[in-house]
């Protein structure tokens, strides 16, 4: 055992640095999340002993405040989410998935505090999004495995077009576990770029560490979180991560920002608490500071046409109920 961790910390030690590089990447942080998420289900029983395949359905409501310069933005977010999992074979396993959403943001203060087109009215409208994703993993031992994942996801304006805001990736990545407690994905990442075109190639690594019956520690995106089950119905989440999202913008009358893109940089910190009430509900509530949050616009080309930072940490809170079937 020890002898693994000699060369197993070493290695995620060296990938810390690329992460951070790759993490100024336009589309690297909507990656590294669509790659990211729950494992996968590879134990047999858990579907030798269901008539079907696993299927899980999300709805999930958040709530963002935020001030910059002398304007606050409130953001809402509702989402629904649909996954289904299956074994392709007795050591292959896979899923499905689908997500829609849309973004509403209100703002109070003055409008122009961005650029992005407008010489009036709100900054933006209505933001939408779909993505489609398909997971899996092949289990070549009790140490190692090998995942694969492919998605297309696109975010766009309203009066804009899916098509606009399409891009796909995909991620291969080795998976070794270091006994019942450790386990460590290190792989690559490729991502189509949203406006520029051409493709980009990041690296990518997770690990989850379950330090004792109760309490694991685990990456999230690109940040931490330390994940405790205080009974079989109620589990908490405490964590702080990088995250952003990017927005196709419709077309401006102002051809500076013609063809450009919104980019929603931040940092949570927050808490989550899970209640499973009944045998196949859950319910999760989120609540928690954006420590720091930053809005850009860019021209069609990705270069930055303004950009603003928040004034101090803002606040958000999320709702979430998932059904199991």
């Amino acid at each position: 055992m020890k002898r693994v961790y000699c060369w197993l910390f070493p290695i995620m030690i060296g990938f810390i640095p690329a992460l951070l590089v790759s993490a100024d990447d336009d589309d690297y942080l909507e990656t590294l999340e669509d790659a990211s998420g729950e494992p996968l289900n590879t134990d047999m029983s858990y579907y030798n002993d269901r008539k079907r395949p696993p299927v899980r359905l999300t709805g999930r409501e958040e709530i963002e405040w935020g001030e910059f310069d002398d304007t606050d933005v409130t953001t809402f977010r509702t989402t629904a989410t649909g996954e289904i999992q299956f074994p392709i074979t007795k050591k292959y396993f896979g899923s499905v998935s689908g997500r829609t959403g849309i973004t509403t943001t209100n703002f109070n203060g003055d409008n122009q505090f961005i650029d992005t087109g407008k010489s009036s009215g709100r900054p933006w409208s209505d933001l939408y999004e779909v993505a489609l994703r398909f997971r899996s993993k092949y289990v070549i031992n009790d140490r190692w495995g090998l995942a694969v994942a492919s998605w297309m996801t696109s975010r766009w304006e309203q009066g804009s077009s899916l098509s606009d805001g399409l891009r796909g990736a995909g991620a291969i990545g080795a998976t070794y576990n270091v006994g019942d407690k450790f386990n460590f994905i290190a792989g690559v990442a490729v991502s189509s770029k949203m406006l520029t075109g051409g493709t980009s190639v990041n690296p990518l690594a997770q690990f989850s560490w379950m330090i004792d019956e109760r309490h694991t520690f685990s990456t999230t995106g690109l940040g931490l979180q330390l994940r405790s089950q205080w009974s079989k119905t109620i589990t908490t989440n405490i964590y702080a991560k990088y995250t952003g999202r990017r927005w196709r913008l419709d077309d401006r009358n102002d051809g500076v920002v013609d063809g450009g893109s919104l980019r929603d940089r931040k940092v949570p910190i927050g808490m989550g608490v899970q209640w499973k009430f009944l045998k196949d509900w859950q319910l999760r509530t989120d609540l928690g500071l954006v420590a720091y949050r930053k809005l850009q616009t860019t021209d069609e080309d990705g270069d930055s046409v303004d950009s603003v930072t928040s004034n101090a940490p803002g606040v958000f809170g999320s709702l979430r109920v998932r059904r199991r079937f």
